[in-house]
């Protein structure tokens, strides 16, 4: 059984290279025989009334600035077909993580986009777009790119179905407040940060089999990788597959349903690709196995004692 992956060609529209990698690691994960590729309808912008604030949607019509670029990404038509298929496909990717327990989008949550405005690179909240469209499902964000996500904060003080919670190294404005909590893992010079970001990790890890959510958004992100130019929690290969390894077979095991986005990366697009290609690898190795009778986390927080004693 091989983990169900939303992918479409209009994914590559805006024709910039900040989205190439999500091509590459599509052609990779096919040759492998990773994946069950499904190819999402795009939304329409008119989807996104009430969602994003009316005027920066007219301006991402239009390409009226500043509004059009406030995600520091160049407006032009095809960025916004990609946009929207993004978009899309997210909404595609939720329904058969509910169905089948997992699912991807070879895309980015856009976790940076405000309701009123875009920013880093984001242009419109994938993320919290689950939430609106789904009002139904208590949907739960488990963000773990190097940068908080300030722009989905924004949006869990105005809906009430969504939660998220960040563990980053770069705090990108986000604090925490309502229906949020910001892990910021410490910086000790001289120091390895993997302990500190598996710690918080685990913490967060146990709030969401607390709260069981009716449904989890896990931004797999790259850019916390220890080659990856903008990085500070500078994260070992190991330590990213450890990290997927965790949520994904706590999720599993606690029959949490995971939609899982891949975020940000900064380095060459295919060994960014190689990173997320890991991830996808990690998935079904998790769905490849029978449900774990212990929770996962707490029987690997055992063996860590046992192998430090």
């Amino acid at each position: 059984m091989s983990v169900p992956v939303v992918y479409s060609p209009r994914y590559q529209r805006s024709g910039l290279v900040h989205f190439e990698r999500f091509e590459w690691l599509h052609r990779q994960a096919l040759a492998e025989g990773l994946v069950q590729v499904n190819e999402p309808q795009p939304l329409d912008l008119e989807d996104l009334r009430g969602f994003h604030a009316d005027d920066y949607l007219d301006a991402m019509r239009t390409g009226a600035r500043p509004l059009a670029q406030s995600s520091y990404l160049p407006w032009s038509e095809g960025l916004l077909d990609t946009c929207l298929a993004m978009l899309g496909g997210q909404l595609h990717a939720a329904d058969l993580a509910l169905g089948n327990g997992m699912a991807f989008n070879l895309a980015c949550g856009f976790h940076h986009a405000f309701p009123e405005r875009g920013g880093g690179f984001c242009v419109f909240n994938g993320l919290a777009l689950v939430a609106a469209k789904r009002p139904e499902l208590q949907v739960t964000v488990l963000d773990c790119d190097e940068h908080g996500g300030d722009g989905t904060e924004a949006f869990c003080a105005r809906l009430d179905n969504l939660s998220a919670i960040s563990i980053f190294g770069t705090r990108f404005g986000i604090r925490g407040g309502i229906n949020s909590l910001a892990f910021n893992v410490p910086n000790e010079e001289g120091e390895a940060r993997d302990p500190g970001f598996l710690d918080s990790l685990d913490q967060a890890l146990d709030l969401i089999l607390q709260q069981k959510p009716d449904l989890v958004l896990y931004q797999a992100s790259a850019d916390s990788h220890i080659e990856d130019p903008r990085a500070t929690l500078k994260l070992s290969t190991a330590t990213l597959r450890l990290r997927d390894q965790r949520v994904l077979s706590a999720l599993r095991w606690a029959r949490i349903p995971v939609l899982v986005t891949l975020a940000g990366g900064y380095q060459q697009p295919e060994r960014t690709g190689a990173l997320y290609l890991q991830t996808l690898r990690v998935a079904n190795e998790v769905l490849s196995c029978r449900i774990p009778r212990v929770n996962p986390i707490h029987s690997g927080r055992r063996r860590q004692q046992t192998e430090t004693d």
